[in-house]
């Protein structure tokens, strides 16, 4: 009886905690914190998890629905049905309903975190008369606070400069696209698909959409 009991409470306890641990790692790039390598990895398993999981979902339900005609009350064989049914349900529903609004919650973050290193160029330029000729280094020392964000990239541009970051995306948003968000004070943000076109035409660019941010002087673009 006792086993019984405490089946009731961990089978359901399980379950919530592979959802939960499934929704995580899917939108673990959005979320704030330091960056690491593999978390957009790791949320690309779990959103193609969702994905392609979906189709197991009436196998699922066709399982439960046998089950309950059966009068069978072992809640073992309730189980591996409602992870078919849950775990692909949840982490799809995941990204057809949180896609935009953490997509772009964690864009505004990043824009936001910028303002130290815009503040720093501009005192730069302040004090030397030009904007900075490059920022790289082996510490990039100003963080995005976006998990999925490594670092800000640096380019001067004629008179002015473009500071560019690359925004995560879900599986499902813009099947395939990768986004680049671009601050450029004087509003002439450039960014390219190859190196080569910036040495054999200037004018080719590759971005398929540019959108504003809401915020002065930041756009994105959409690759494919």
């Amino acid at each position: 009886m006792r086993t019984k009991h405490a089946n009731v409470i961990r089978y359901p306890a399980t379950i919530a905690a592979v959802v939960a641990s499934g929704v995580l790692f899917a939108v673990l790039p959005f979320l704030p914190g330091g960056s690491f390598d593999g978390a957009r990895t790791v949320s690309f398993v779990a959103q193609l998890v969702g994905v392609l999981g979906f189709v197991l979902v009436p196998v699922g339900v066709a399982w439960l629905v046998l089950d309950r005609r059966r009068k069978n009350k072992e809640q073992d064989s309730r189980v591996l049905p409602l992870y078919l049914i849950l775990v692909p349900g949840v982490l799809l529903a995941v990204q057809l309903l949180f896609a935009a609004p953490l997509t772009e919650w964690s864009r505004n973050r990043v824009i936001k975190n910028s303002a130290e290193i815009v503040h720093d160029i501009e005192a730069y330029k302040t004090k030397h008369g030009q904007y900075p000729v490059s920022l790289f280094a082996v510490w990039p020392d100003y963080a995005p606070g976006v998990i999925g964000i490594e670092q800000y990239d640096y380019e001067p541009q004629g008179q002015s400069y473009n500071l560019i970051f690359e925004q995560p995306k879900f599986l499902l948003d813009d099947f395939g696209a990768r986004e680049f968000v671009v601050y450029n004070p004087s509003d002439e943000h450039q960014i390219v698909s190859h190196a080569a076109w910036r040495l054999s035409d200037p004018e080719l660019h590759g971005w398929y959409a540019e959108r504003d941010t809401g915020t002065p002087h930041w756009r994105y673009f959409l690759f494919d």
